[in-house]
């Protein structure tokens, strides 16, 4: 295969359609792609890209493997390397993973006709309540199904791209899946309906299948709604998904459990639990329009260390 050096800026005058690669300090190849000009050189790229790149502090090499070519021409060779390379490539489109296109046609295609049930129950939600409930309940029910499709992907990768594909996929799992919005609305309409025992069963079943789900704040008023039982455990493990989720993407945490939970601490009488919770909370930078129910945490935090 004929590997060729190439000036960027002489690339960007060309105007012609070439097939590269980027590959690792390791030697792998770990993308291929066409384009002209630039775009080789381009980091503009898709999250599993920059968390492969991560893995050695931003370090590739990028080759143009071969130019002066068509688009069409480019498209067929780009093929073919992705078909020679396979499962180490982390392109998001990669036509040597073989996979299940028919699955992933059904995933969308429940994914989308349950957007249409949604938008139907929100349209009567004020004039038949009890209907639109139905419709929500169908639409949860729905999601459950769609969302916890095996495709096997994780089966097609092979090396680092493997890694980093579950690192991508366990993150997007945490701060993705199960769409909140349908839980929401149907805690809203049972509330209405004065249907509690079936508001806290709603809830319940959602944590059980999106327990990553209680890191977003969403989560939160949907419980306090549901009027749930909130466990020591289960307000740390929602601490936990929230700091996690600030550490990834710098969201700030919000103050809801560490609230709930130190107010439970302090019912116990528990100083030194309900202490620690707080000083977790004052390490963070807080949600974006928390600011009163932060500042009270600071206060009652100041407050047990002028005691103490």
């Amino acid at each position: 295969m004929r590997i060729v050096s190439y000036d960027p800026d002489k690339v960007s005058k060309t105007k012609k359609f070439y097939v590269y690669t980027h590959t690792d300090p390791n030697g792998n190849v770990f993308y291929v792609g066409k384009g002209t000009g630039k775009r080789a050189w381009d980091k503009d790229r898709h999250d599993m890209w920059k968390r492969y790149i991560g893995k050695f502090n931003g370090k590739y090499s990028v080759d143009i493997v071969k130019d002066g070519l068509t688009e069409d021409e480019a498209l067929d060779f780009e093929d073919d390397l992705m078909r020679r390379y396979g499962g180490q490539l982390v392109n998001w489109a990669n036509t040597g993973l073989n996979r299940d296109y028919d699955l992933l046609d059904k995933y969308w295609a429940l994914r989308n006709a349950n957007e249409e049930i949604l938008k139907q129950a929100k349209e009567i939600e004020d004039s038949s309540t009890d209907k639109a409930i139905e419709y929500y309940q169908q639409a949860l029910t729905n999601m459950f199904v769609y969302e916890t499709m095996n495709t096997d992907e994780e089966k097609k990768y092979t090396g680092l791209a493997l890694e980093v594909y579950n690192e991508f996929c366990e993150l997007m799992n945490r701060f993705e899946s199960g769409k909140v919005e349908i839980l929401d609305r149907l805690t809203i309409c049972l509330k209405k309906a004065n249907r509690q025992a079936e508001m806290s069963e709603a809830v319940t079943r959602y944590i059980e299948i999106f327990p990553s789900a209680l890191c977003r704040a969403g989560m939160f008023k949907v419980i306090k709604r549901a009027k749930l039982n909130q466990s020591i455990d289960m307000l740390n493990e929602m601490i936990r998904w929230a700091e996690e989720l600030h550490q990834e993407f710098n969201t700030g945490v919000h103050p809801w459990p560490y609230t709930e939970l130190a107010t439970l601490y302090r019912k116990q009488k528990a100083v030194e639990n309900e202490l620690s919770v707080l000083e977790r909370f004052a390490k963070h930078s807080y949600y974006e329009g928390q600011e009163k129910a932060s500042l009270k945490l600071h206060e009652r935090l100041a407050e047990l260390q002028q005691q103490a």
